[in-house]
């Protein structure tokens, strides 16, 4: 399954894996990836699920994905995304 997920979007959800990483000790990376991704569709409105996400993987379950991406929502937004989202998530190929 590909996510369709926008370049811009990629790049937000790198930065956020590599600061959530911190947050999400003892997590696979994959798990830390796939909640990162997530956490990047949620707060820019991206239409995308754990189940969706899991799917992607082919190995994780939507649940552990969801319970790492708990634990990133009760972060706050600032100490998870790049200083320039709004400037990522904005961008349009043209």
């Amino acid at each position: 399954m590909n996510l369709n997920f926008p370049e811009n979007l990629k790049t937000i959800a790198i930065e956020v894996a590599k600061k959530a990483s911190g947050y999400l000790e003892g997590k696979f990376p994959s798990s830390v990836a796939a909640a990162s991704i997530l956490y990047t569709a949620d707060v820019s409105g991206h239409p995308l699920t754990a189940q969706d996400v899991a799917t992607a993987t082919g190995s994780l379950k939507a649940s552990t994905i969801k319970n790492s991406y708990k634990t990133l929502q009760e972060k706050k937004r600032e100490d998870l995304l790049p200083s320039d989202f709004d400037q990522l998530v904005n961008y349009k190929k043209k």
